[in-house]
């Protein structure tokens, strides 16, 4: 095949995505608010999932969520019914993505979704599908043609599906965390501003968040002293290993292994820290610069 063929392929593929992009501007309406409000309202996670090739484009979304301010992760929908369904809380908001909208994996865990009272946001290519008519949004990203000359391969679709993730990101950046970060600077700043903004209760906030900065104190210490008595006991039982069995040195080592107990407080102050560091206000960062 000669270079002009090639060049010319490569330009119909860039073609065909541009426009299945340009085709997306009409479906930024109201279902596209409605997903922006149920994520900003979100008390929990963002917890996106996807099968084959949607299930790559989940994860990069879910990342840029997460960079973005917007708590998420990613559920692989095989391993959710296989235990990983435990992951989600009723505080979450679910994005599943399916072109067909039927793959098996993501429906069969549909009415247990439903049980827990999680809203549903759907990214699919077929309206009708099982799974954009049981969820609480639907958002559109069907494509004319798949940039696959035998419109098989995932091509066109993907990019659709992932540059409406792009778009939610985006939106849910300027139109949300800006305000949280604009009301915490003048919190921070000014001594008459009131913390009633956040929930009505400024003394039950502070003393909240008075808690959790405790609690995350004492697990950083906890942590620390938790780690260096594994290196004392790692110690100890190199000095002594070559009189125990194989089976008792295995099980020591696992033992000696075992990371630090679960804990949630140091992540939730992480993640408070990380939407105040977001860099879409330069006062806010100037501010927590100097701190």
């Amino acid at each position: 095949m000669d270079h002009p063929e090639l060049i010319r392929l490569g330009r119909k593929v860039l073609e065909i995505e541009r426009d299945a992009i340009e085709a997306l501007l009409t479906r930024v309406d109201n279902s596209f608010v409605q997903a922006c409000e149920l994520m900003l309202a979100c008390q929990g996670r963002v917890v996106v999932t996807g099968m084959g090739k949607s299930g790559h484009i989940g994860n990069k979304i879910a990342a840029t969520l997460a960079s973005t301010g917007t708590p998420a992760f990613y559920v692989h929908p095989g391993e959710a019914s296989h235990g990983d369904l435990g992951m989600i809380t009723r505080q979450d908001v679910v994005l599943a993505i399916s072109y067909s909208g039927e793959t098996s994996e993501i429906v069969t865990i549909l009415p247990l979704l439903k049980r827990l009272g999680v809203p549903l946001i759907a990214m699919t290519g077929k309206p009708a599908s099982t799974l954009a008519q049981q969820a609480s949004v639907h958002i559109d990203v069907s494509v004319a043609l798949e940039a696959c000359p035998m419109n098989l391969a995932p091509t066109s679709s993907t990019t659709v599906t992932l540059a409406m993730g792009d778009a939610l990101a985006i939106a849910l950046l300027e139109g949300g965390n800006t305000k949280v970060q604009n009301t915490w600077f003048k919190v921070l700043t000014d001594p008459n501003e009131s913390l009633a903004a956040f929930d009505g209760s400024p003394t039950t906030f502070v003393s909240s968040m008075r808690q959790r900065l405790r609690l995350a104190s004492r697990e950083l210490r906890e942590r620390k002293v938790f780690g260096q008595m594994q290196e004392e006991r790692r110690e100890a039982f190199e000095d002594e290993a070559d009189g125990l069995s194989a089976a008792t040195v295995v099980a020591m080592r696992a033992d000696l292994d075992a990371p630090f107990p679960a804990r949630s407080h140091v992540l939730g102050v992480l993640e408070l820290l990380q939407l105040l560091c977001e860099g879409h206000n330069n006062d806010m960062q100037d501010f927590m610069r100097v701190q």
